[in-house]
């Protein structure tokens, strides 16, 4: 039989998960089939519990008993966290054991090091091991003492630990493997598993004195099962071979660690309550300067006027505030339903439902003015002429600048066909440019467009002073039991974290490609996690759009958030942050 064929995929029942040590590290032990057919260095892939995630997780075997096995978890994210909440009768679905077991030859003497929660991988083989009497050492090193609950999965096999940081013995597993190499004379075959920077430790440390090693690897897998080639380990000699089916195990003098382990940046945690320079100044053309006390505008078409009057949501945090779309005439919009849920985010065809210019600037202006903050009035028209009229109107007015939509997925005619011609986008903002000439000018782009660089370049050389980056992108969704569509309007524009990753590439591209204005970047933005992502990208703000919907409070979170960020990395200002990202 095949070892395919002798693999076991299905629900696998909970029969206990408790917390060992008080590292955030659980034990968790579950119902497997009788001819379950485990080994060390084997893992099993649990199943996703987070709305939020696609691929499994792989964990290694710590022991086996029968139809019993039990792994380790360390709750580092939202999957794992769910995964420690598991209760006795809980079932998952479950796939393995997957890899190959651990070559073990001749060797008499073994010494194993493991680091962090990549100990776990070395629980099972110790025991065997132990119980075919090998001469063995076990080092084991955590971040801190919290995390010494991973060596209690070894029972009453000896250890070796030392901690990273904290009271007692500090250092590196390494420190710890360094003596007794030394006096080892290359008799011992080495197996580590743990952080790429210590197996690179190792594998060097073995080389240098003569030990055989293997490293036991953890990737990202989004298969487990061999099929998609993410999980891929280059050797020296050229070859490919892959975690999920080839390993984990590696020969360690096989790996090329230049191409297995990324550089990264030196990553700073001091957290001292030292002033974060919050302010930016986004500087267009002619000396045009937008001063934003905190880089953080909402996204056009997700915030009324009523929302801030009635205390709904506060100002204090905005830089800017951009008023919903306006156009010459009143618009009473798409025909419903205008809005569906979508997994990790919403289509909206709203259509631009509003007053008009003439009861904007009557009934609504002055309440925007009135909160103190630069305002921004996004204008949409049908043709060249609307876009000029509005901007004209509004130029006389106290406002701080226009956002030109040219890029919205969910009005006929005009919209979008403005934004995916580079020759008439240049025309509209050249137009509204002269038209406002003492306004700061912003283009919303479109990301429905094969060339996203071609078109920023065209508004950018117009006359724009900025560019926000990203609208919605063309969607639709399908109710199964009507056969219907979900929007009346067939399509909409899909936005919400589902388009982040294509939203952050675009900011990227536009970075790259140094044009001479600044950028505002949004896209799914629920979290100062991914405002920063959009600076790390090359943003100078950023805009808030559907993860208002969720939690009003949001602009406080995501600049506190931010703050924080900053001081974690180093910094003392978001500029720091802006385009800092590394790409070697």
């Amino acid at each position: 039989m095949s070892e395919q064929k002798k693999q076991f995929s299905g629900e696998a029942e909970i029969i206990s998960c408790r917390k060992s040590g008080a590292g955030g590290i659980f034990i968790i032990e579950l119902r497997v089939p009788e001819n379950f057919p485990a080994a060390p260095g084997q893992f099993i892939i649990l199943a996703p519990l987070s709305e939020g995630s696609i691929f499994p997780r792989p964990f290694s075997i710590v022991s086996q008993n029968k139809n019993k096995i039990k792994i380790m978890v360390k709750v580092v994210g939202e999957n794992t966290r769910l995964y420690s909440r598991l209760k006795r009768g809980d079932k998952i679905m479950v796939s393995g054991p997957k890899g190959s077991p651990i070559k073990i030859g001749k060797e008499k003497k073994i010494i194993l090091i493991g680091g962090g929660i990549g100990a776990a991988a070395l629980v099972f083989l110790a025991r065997r091991l132990g119980e075919q009497k090998k001469n063995l050492t076990i080092i084991v090193g955590v971040k801190d003492k919290k995390e010494l609950g991973i060596i209690k999965a070894f029972g009453d096999i000896k250890i070796q630990a030392i901690t990273e940081t904290g009271n007692g013995k500090n250092g590196y597993a390494t420190d710890l493997l360094l003596p007794l190499l030394k006096k080892d004379q290359g008799e011992s075959m080495i197996i580590a598993c743990g952080p790429k920077p210590m197996l690179k430790k190792t594998a060097e440390l073995c080389q240098e004195y003569g030990n055989p090693c293997q490293v036991i690897l953890e990737e990202m897998m989004a298969c487990g099962t061999g099929s998609c080639k993410g999980c891929a380990v280059f050797g020296r000699d050229g070859e490919v071979k892959h975690v999920c089916s080839d390993g984990p195990a590696f020969d360690a003098e096989w790996v090329d660690w230049k191409k297995f382990i990324t550089k990264k940046s030196a990553h700073h945690t001091d957290e001292k309550n030292h002033k974060i320079m919050m302010r930016t100044d986004l500087r267009g053309k002619n000396n045009k300067i937008l001063t934003l006390e905190r880089p953080l505008l909402n996204a056009s078409g997700c915030l009324s006027v009523e929302a801030l009057e009635n205390g709904a949501v506060a100002a204090n945090f905005f830089g800017a505030l951009v008023t919903k779309g306006v156009t010459l005439q009143p618009k009473k919009g798409n025909m419903m339903p205008r809005v569906c849920e979508t997994p990790f985010g919403m289509i909206n065809s709203v259509g631009l439902e509003n007053a008009g210019l003439k009861k904007f600037l009557k009934s609504e202006l002055p309440r925007w003015l009135k909160f103190k903050r630069p305002v921004i009035v996004n204008i949409s028209g049908y043709s060249l002429t609307e876009y000029e009229q509005l901007a004209a109107t509004l130029g006389k007015t106290a406002i701080a600048g226009l956002e030109i939509n040219i890029s919205c997925p969910n009005i006929k005619g005009g919209g979008m066909a403005f934004g995916t011609d580079p020759l008439l986008a240049a025309q509209i903002t050249k137009a509204v440019c002269q038209a406002a000439p003492r306004q700061f000018i912003i283009v919303k782009l479109s990301p429905n467009v094969t060339d996203i660089v071609a078109i920023a370049k065209a508004v950018a050389e117009a006359g724009a002073d900025a560019i926000s980056l990203v609208n919605t992108f063309q969607a639709m969704d399908i109710d199964v039991v009507s056969r219907r569509p979900k929007i009346g309007m067939i399509t909409g524009g899909l936005s919400g974290p589902a388009i982040t990753p294509i939203a952050l590439r675009l900011v990227h591209q536009l970075r790259q490609a140094k044009l001479p204005i600044p950028i505002i970047g949004m896209g799914g933005i629920d979290s100062a996690e991914t405002a920063a992502k959009f600076f790390i990208a090359g943003a100078d703000a950023v805009a808030i759009g559907a993860g208002s919907f969720s939690s009003p409070q949001i602009f406080q979170e995501i600049s506190l958030g931010l703050e924080k960020i900053i001081r974690q990395q180093g910094f003392n200002s978001i500029a720091e942050l802006t385009g800092s990202l590394i790409v070697d």
